[in-house]
């Protein structure tokens, strides 16, 4: 269902119609997303992407992991699984939203997404190394120069951040947890400008951080986005995967708070109220605004409009039986009608 907009302090209630078995579709898939979206994967049996951008995944090994977070995921055995896309446009946004749902086997440092160059491994390089711009959403982080287990981490950079000087954008958050679902998104604003980044865990803000135009320049970048795997053949993700979004605008907390709320417990999310059947018989009983103006009078016969009404109802009608009242007026009786006649309005033009 696409709504025009969900308010983010109120309750949005809306109206379903169904049980027509002749009604057309009005399915439209690739509409549900804004131009905001540059790729929707839903993992669920496929690795195609959901909007018009066709974005579509090339899986390498990933195999369906049944259930998901949402339906199916992807299942990824953290030694040569992944899926590559093609995707660039995060190369050259001002300001992004990356998210994923994951249930981890393992979080020593590995990759759930990854952008950059094709020969990096994640968190940049030391400055004494020559520079590695890429960009990943991970386990693991970096400290002293050296990859350390049992963190969540964005990073946007050339360098790691301690070599840095603190002008990367990079947030950790320790996280050990390989039972359960979760929701990772990172918001990015002003790259051209003044960059900064937020990480959400199950909708939740863990950090934030601050970078420079310098450290955090992509035009290195030559690699698409990958999902399980960074630049090289190491750091692959071990653990399940579900629903990768990337967009090329910063999605606000209630956006990212709505998004998790939603996928994360649908049930209390959406509160169904009781269902109405649509009556078989409709009264059209003081109808006022169908009461054409008089046109009779007591000594002159006449044959003019009464009443005009519209039945509207999806799909098809059969009206078996119509049934029309007269209360009569003062100088008007039943016998002064001696004729009476319905008529369709086939063109609908009055």
């Amino acid at each position: 269902v696409k709504l025009p907009a969900v308010a983010s302090a109120t309750d949005t209630g809306f109206w379903m119609y169904y049980g027509n078995a002749s009604a057309g579709s009005q399915e439209d898939v690739p509409n549900v997303w804004d131009t905001g979206f540059k790729g929707v994967w839903h993992l669920h049996d496929d690795t195609l992407d959901s909007t018009t951008n066709a974005n579509h995944g090339t899986p390498t090994g990933t195999t369906n992991a049944s259930p998901g977070e949402i339906a199916d995921g992807q299942a990824f055995n953290g030694t040569s699984d992944y899926i590559q896309t093609p995707s660039t446009e995060l190369k050259t946004a001002d300001s992004m939203t990356v998210s994923v749902w994951f249930k981890a086997d393992s979080t020593t440092p590995r990759h759930l997404l990854w952008q950059g160059g094709s020969s990096y491994n994640g968190w940049g390089n030391g400055l004494c190394c020559g520079t590695e711009p890429e960009m990943n959403l991970s386990f693991g982080t970096i400290r002293s120069t050296a990859p350390v287990p049992d963190y969540l981490s964005f990073f946007l950079s050339d360098t790691d951040e301690e070599d840095s000087g603190g002008d990367s954008l990079h947030i950790d958050v320790p996280f050990t947890e390989t039972t359960s679902w979760h929701q990772a998104v990172a918001v990015v604003t002003n790259l051209s400008t003044s960059p900064a980044a937020t990480l959400y865990v199950d909708g939740v803000a863990v950090g934030s951080d601050t970078g420079t135009t310098t450290r955090t320049a992509r035009g290195a970048w030559d690699t698409p986005l990958r999902i399980g795997r960074p630049g090289v053949s190491d750091r692959y993700f071990d653990g399940n995967l579900d629903e990768v979004r990337i967009s090329s605008v910063a999605r606000p907390l209630t956006w990212v708070q709505t998004e998790y709320n939603n996928q994360a417990d649908p049930s209390a999310f959406c509160v169904f109220c009781d269902t109405a059947a649509i009556p078989d018989t409709l009264t059209l009983a003081d109808h006022a605004s169908g009461q054409a103006p008089d046109a009779f009078s007591t000594t002159t016969p006449a044959t003019a409009t009464l009443f005009r009404f519209r039945l509207t109802r999806l799909g098809t009608v059969t009206v078996d039986t119509l049934r029309v009242g007269l209360t009569t007026g003062a100088g008007i009786g039943d016998s002064d009608v001696t004729a009476g006649e319905l008529w369709e309005d086939t063109n609908g033009n009055g």
